[in-house]
């Protein structure tokens, strides 16, 4: 694994504790603002994230929180 998917695991374990929808999406912010500065494109950061969602998929709980996740992800690169 590539430091940027280790970077992108590190962040879904801290949003598994979080409870709020503010926190993660100011949690993925902060996340997608130091990817970007690592030169990684919108495009690039969703890949990661799907990638590692996929890698994740052993039970449906972890697949529901993913598609948020990746939801909340899409809001913040399209802005």
């Amino acid at each position: 694994m590539n430091q940027n998917q280790l970077f992108v695991l590190e962040i879904k374990e801290q949003l598994k504790k979080l409870t709020y929808n503010l926190e993660k999406k100011e949690l993925l912010e902060k996340a997608v603002k130091e990817l970007k500065t690592r030169g990684l494109s919108s495009n690039e950061i969703k890949e990661l994230f799907k990638i590692v969602e996929l890698k994740e998929q052993d039970n449906s709980l972890m697949v529901s929180n993913n598609a948020r996740y990746l939801e909340l992800l899409e809001e913040i690169l399209n802005r």
